[in-house]
Formats: structure tokens, sequence, C-alpha cells
């Protein structure tokens, strides 16, 4: 239940985004569309998977049983270990600031949060770069040409950056801005759901067979929601059809967005 529960929570972070087009009616109506269809995955996943693992243990079990088998070949295979000794070496360079700076918690953070701000910098900026002149078009028919090279390419961008905070942020404005399709950044988005879990897999590896199974379940869970919303297109469209409903709806109302935001992400989560 925590693992779907983060799912939706983590969705706030492009509603907000979209709160920065409010200014624009048209914009902000497809942006808070766009923003709103990360939301409805989780939500709609959630709705059909909770009363299963609540009910019969399914989602857990299963996870259970993936879990132990993963960690039995990783164990025999050492994989983890070329993980960290190859594919991240970046974690030496943290965990020097890290032990540079234990005795400056408060420099720590500001350091944080300055490398964090200054590379969603340099991941916006490259960005805006494929998306001027031909690059644009190049894009478009590339990564955004058809809803299965979305959901692709959704997966494989958000496994790379690990977090579809970024790249749900990064959506929303190009749907604002009319440059992709509600159809496409709905695929996107979805595949981006699946590319997030890779953080928690690879981080499970080295740790305990628990900690396997939790992170298989976030794969489960997100990879279980794409295969019940993404291959038939009737199914596929109702999500979008209310978040385009919900998207006039502010036009009309802007108040609208800030009680959706505070209902889902905060009135119905205590209230439980």
């Amino acid at each position: 239940p925590i693992v779907m529960g983060a799912n939706i929570g983590t969705t706030v972070t492009s509603s907000m985004v979209a709160l920065g087009h409010i200014a624009d009616k048209n914009e902000f109506r497809k942006a808070f569309t766009a923003s709103i269809l990360h939301d409805f995955f989780n939500i709609f996943t959630v709705l059909l998977l909770f009363p299963l693992q609540y009910f019969t243990g399914f989602l857990s079990d299963f996870s259970q049983n993936i879990g132990h088998w993963i960690f039995q070949q990783e164990l025999n295979s050492g994989f983890s270990v070329f993980v960290s000794k190859y594919l991240y070496p970046i974690k030496a360079i943290a965990h020097f600031l890290v032990d540079s700076l234990a005795a400056y918690p408060w420099l720590l953070l500001l350091l944080s949060i300055a490398l964090l701000f200054a590379s969603l910098k340099v991941f916006a900026s490259f960005i805006n770069e494929i998306l001027i002149g031909d690059s644009r078009k190049k894009m478009n028919d590339y990564f955004f040409g058809s809803p299965s090279k979305s959901l692709l390419w959704g997966t494989l961008i958000t496994g790379g950056v690990q977090s579809s905070s970024i790249t749900s942020s990064l959506i929303v404005p190009l749907v604002a801005k009319g440059k992709i399709s509600v159809e496409n950044a709905f695929s996107f988005l979805m595949g981006a759901n699946v590319g997030t879990t890779v953080t928690a897999l690879i981080a499970a590896l080295s740790k305990s067979e628990t900690a396997l199974s939790l992170a298989v379940a976030h794969v489960l869970f997100n990879v279980i929601g794409v295969l019940i919303l993404f291959p038939i297109p009737a199914i596929r469209h109702i999500p979008m059809n209310l978040a385009r409903r919900m998207g006039y709806i502010t036009t009309k109302t802007r108040t609208i967005a800030f009680i959706y935001l505070v209902v889902v992400f905060f009135l119905v989560p205590t209230s439980l």
C-alpha cells in the first residue's frame, strides 16, 4: 500500500508545474490535462489493484516469489557488484562529499539542492535545444510518432534520469505549448511510471530479499497498470477523456485546479 500511495504522491510535481501556465487560459487547460493524466494512471491502477491485494495478497505474494528467485540468481552472478563498480562511479563522489561535509550538514543540504537544480536546468536546456527547428520535427517523429514509441521512450528516458517527476514535469509544458498530443503524452507518462522503478530495483539488488521483493512490487504495480490501460485504445481513452473534461472545467473556474490538488493529495490521504 505504501508503494501504491507513493506512486500517486509523486504525481503532485507535474500538477504543480501545470500551475505555472495559469496565466494563459488555453495553455493552462492543456497543461492541467497533461498533469492529471499522470495522476489518473496511478489512481486507476490503485483502484484496480488495491482491492485485489487487500483481499487476496496477490501483489505481495507474487512479488515475494519473484524477489526470492531474482535474489538467488543475483547471489550467483554478483550483478550488484558489477553495477556498483562499473555503472555507478558517481556514488564514490557522493560518499566523498558526504564524508567531507559531515560536520556541516546545512552546507551539505545547500550543495545537494544546488546540484539538483543545476542538473534539472541542464536537462531542461537540452530538451529546449532539441525542440528548435528541424530537431523538433525529428523529436516528434522519433519519440512521439505513435503511442507505442511514446511508451517505449518514456520508459527508457525515465529509467536513465531515474525520476518520473523530472520527465513528467517536462512533458506538461510540451503539451501546454501544443508540441505533442495528449494521447502520446499519456503513453509517454505510462512509460515513465515503468522507467522510474529501475532506481529502486537496482538499489535493492545488494540489500536483502525483502527489499528486492518490495522493489519488484513497485515494478509489477506499474507494469500491470500499463498492461490494463495501454493495449486497448477504448480503455486508454477513458482516463484521457476524463482528463480533458477536467481541463475544460478549469478554463471556466481555475480554482478547481487548486481544489483538486488539495482534495487528492491532502484531504483524501489524511482522512483515511
